[in-house]
């Protein structure tokens, strides 16, 4: 995990993991409602998209970059508040 203030604006972090690749296709839909890679019943897919929705009320982006062989990067943007 790593964390950084943008311009004094902004606190941005990064959680990295060194697992699985999640593949671009699925990259672009990580974030909907109900949608999982998991068996049928044994996740809701919400996880993510609770986060999202979250952080973006928050006026936040939560966004992943996922590359093959080197892992991937959930990155929480938000902005910080007078």
């Amino acid at each position: 995990m790593r964390t950084e203030v943008i311009d004094h604006h902004q606190i941005r972090i990064g959680i990295f993991n060194t697992g699985s690749f999640i593949p671009l296709d699925l990259q672009e839909r990580i974030f909907e409602p109900f949608f999982t890679i998991k068996l049928v019943g044994t996740a809701k897919g919400l996880g993510l998209f609770v986060s999202y929705s979250i952080i973006k009320k928050h006026g936040g982006t939560l966004t992943v970059n996922s590359q093959p062989c080197e892992g991937t990067e959930f990155i929480i943007s938000i902005p910080i508040s007078a």
